[in-house]
């Protein structure tokens, strides 16, 4: 459709052109202005004519037009919407270059990622425009609000959570969904009775078998993990620290509580912006409610009492407490680096740093990174993704 005689073309329309039908980008508009005039066009009566000239223009041999793209005015321009640099480098940015210029196929590559992630339009992120990202992926969550938070960082990596989660959700669609069990007792027996241990394989193997995926990611900060419901499909993120398998099957339960009773709204979701804990006073109602179901899978409710009769075992001494968790662990038949775990957190709280001890008692290989990303490449579908859900899935999990 032509435009009207009377309607004057604008200089951020003719920079669109250049973006949109040329692929690259022209650091000054007058003198793409000029070469128009040039040819014989009119700026005040231009019309869509301009899209086949722009698209013939072959501007990477014009002496006219300079075709410069700086990667540091970009992560200047994202880090203002809490994206740091390193997330862009790592784990968004197909390929970056190794000089601070990069390659206009480089530049069309990463303007594609972060518009489909962020929602930003193509031109706000080369032009002057500001920035600005929208709280959707977090809504519906609950928080646990520490001081100095980055709000805008956990919305920035929000949605590049989310976008992950998404696109595992459409690599596992042929995964059936099954009917989730209805208490502490009738789940603890789905893992038992199919594997016979109670580890993070069969764990992992129980949820996934419910149609739940569960996906690690590796970055640094921000959050320690979130779940969704992504049109009815729970996706769960898990984002540890440490190699403690204990530590990742707690946070793995934690975040299974929310699936089973805090996702049933399809497009909501949870963030854990701290550390997940145990023995956290000051959490959420349903905070402390994902712990208590932890505690129970792990402990069958006797997290307090098996506590207590270590301390007692160790007359109270803390230099006797490695030894009385061991005792304990193997009269009570639980996991010793559970038990270290939860009496260091409540040791924490009254002041005392037994961690070095209860570290030394952690099952750490092997990494249960890699196993819980093994599981999920077993599981997805790449068939079903297209190739910018594929790039951005094999980045977040470092198989590329």
């Amino acid at each position: 459709m032509k435009k009207n005689k009377n309607q004057k073309i604008k200089t951020a329309d003719l920079k669109k052109y250049f973006i949109s039908e040329s692929s690259l980008i022209s650091s000054d508009l007058n003198t793409a202005q000029s070469i128009l005039i040039e040819n014989g066009y009119d700026i005040e009566e231009l019309e869509n004519e301009a899209l086949e000239f722009i698209s013939n223009i072959d501007l990477t041999q014009s002496s006219k037009i300079e075709i410069k793209f700086t990667w540091k005015e970009l992560f200047k321009k994202l880090s203002k919407n809490g994206l740091p640099s390193q997330l862009i480098k790592n784990k968004i940015i197909p390929n970056y270059p190794s000089s601070n210029t990069g390659s206009t196929e480089d530049l069309e590559l990463t303007i594609d990622c972060l518009s489909q992630i962020f929602g930003f339009s193509r031109e706000s992120l080369i032009n002057d425009e500001v920035l600005s990202i929208s709280t959707a992926p977090m809504r519906q969550a609950f928080f646990k609000k520490p001081i100095n938070t980055n709000i805008h960082q956990i919305n920035a990596y929000s949605h590049y959570a989310q976008f992950i989660a998404k696109t595992v959700s459409v690599g596992c669609k042929d995964i059936i969904i099954k009917e989730y069990p209805k208490d502490i007792k009738e789940f603890k027996a789905i893992i038992t009775n199919k594997e016979g241990d109670f580890d993070i394989e069969s764990i992992l193997k129980a949820v996934w078998d419910l149609g739940i995926c569960v996906v690690p990611l590796n970055d640094s900060g921000v959050f320690h993990g979130a779940s969704w419901n992504i049109e009815e499909r729970h996706i769960i993120v898990l984002k540890q620290k440490t190699d403690s398998h204990a530590k990742w099957i707690f946070d793995l339960l934690h975040e299974l509580y929310h699936v089973f009773v805090h996702l049933e709204d399809s497009n909501s979701s949870v963030i854990e912006e701290q550390e997940i804990s145990p023995l956290q006073a000051n959490d959420s109602i349903e905070e402390r409610e994902a712990n208590a179901f932890a505690n129970g899978i792990i402990f069958g409710n006797k997290a307090e009492e098996l506590a207590q009769k270590c301390v007692d075992n160790a007359n109270g001494r803390i230099q006797g407490l490695k030894q009385s968790v061991l005792r304990v662990a193997e009269e009570e038949n639980i996991r010793p680096d559970f038990l270290a775990n939860y009496i260091a957190y409540r040791l924490n709280i009254e002041g005392d740093n037994w961690w070095g001890t209860a570290n030394s008692l952690q099952i750490t290989k092997p990494l249960p990174y890699k196993i819980v990303k093994d599981q999920l490449i077993d599981k997805i579908n790449y068939n079903h993704l297209n190739k910018l859900e594929r790039h951005m899935l094999s980045k977040a999990i470092n198989t590329i």
